[in-house]
């Protein structure tokens, strides 16, 4: 083989080379934005469906008026994307079995093991107002049951009152993860947008903010974008709750 053969034949099989390796990357390229494409149309559908869920149980089992069930983030918030919504998972709901005078911290309910777990109450007097408390602890083995305050009451709480223990769950976007309660509680990755706006009972709306006695439905708009920033999958939802 002359010195020419030699170098068309190196020429040749480095251009081959060239060639395998160019359709390696675009091969390897295609199947990464496919794998985000995936991961974003998953991410938007798995934190849509889960916080529409949330949003479902919002309010259920705790006063129709008199407390606001729903609270979008403050136009003053540096926390962006905000929706926050009290809920009675263990649907706990009591009345004193007397009457309760100011200054104390115990209330007598005939099962406090509901409200185990709950972080508040909220008492609904006779004439429709509501007070919302902290709750310390709950004690179901004493007798009668009591449900113990973190702090002395202001109201007095008559016998007739309705008690109900709820929750705070803070949905946050913290970046580009969606979050319950804080960073370390990730729920979702990659979420780029998250919008809550709510619709009242004359089905009028997207209102920021709506008094919970008016709100019907919740409108729900989350976003993941890939990686790269070439696509956004977006997701919107109507919520009904629960109690409505």
């Amino acid at each position: 083989m002359t010195l020419v053969e030699l170098l068309v034949t190196l020429i040749a099989g480095a251009l081959v080379i060239a060639g395998i390796f160019r359709l390696l990357l675009t091969t390897n390229s295609a199947y990464t934005t496919q794998e985000q494409l995936v991961d974003v149309n998953l991410n938007t559908q798995f934190a849509s469906e889960y916080l529409s869920e949330a949003l479902t149980q919002a309010g259920a089992d705790l006063p129709t008026e008199g407390m606001e069930v729903l609270i979008t983030r403050p136009s003053t918030s540096t926390m962006s994307d905000t929706v926050t919504i009290k809920v009675n998972p263990t649907r706990a709901v009591a009345s004193p079995l007397s009457d309760v005078a100011i200054g104390q911290t115990q209330i007598p309910v005939l099962d406090a093991a509901p409200f185990a777990g709950d972080e508040s109450l909220a008492i609904e007097h006779v004439l429709g107002a509501v007070t919302c408390v902290k709750l310390s602890s709950v004690n179901p083995t004493a007798t009668p049951n009591q449900l113990v305050l973190a702090n002395a009451l202001t109201v007095t709480v008559w016998s007739s009152a309705k008690i109900y223990g709820f929750s705070t769950e803070k949905y946050y976007r913290n970046g580009t993860d969606l979050c319950l309660n804080s960073a370390g509680s990730v729920i979702a990755e990659g979420i780029t947008k998250l919008e809550c706006n709510y619709l009242d009972t004359a089905g009028a709306g997207p209102y920021r903010t709506c008094p919970w006695f008016k709100v019907k439905f919740a409108k729900l708009k989350i976003a993941a974008t890939m990686t790269n920033g070439k696509m956004t999958k977006t997701a919107e939802t109507f919520v009904t709750f629960r109690n409505r």
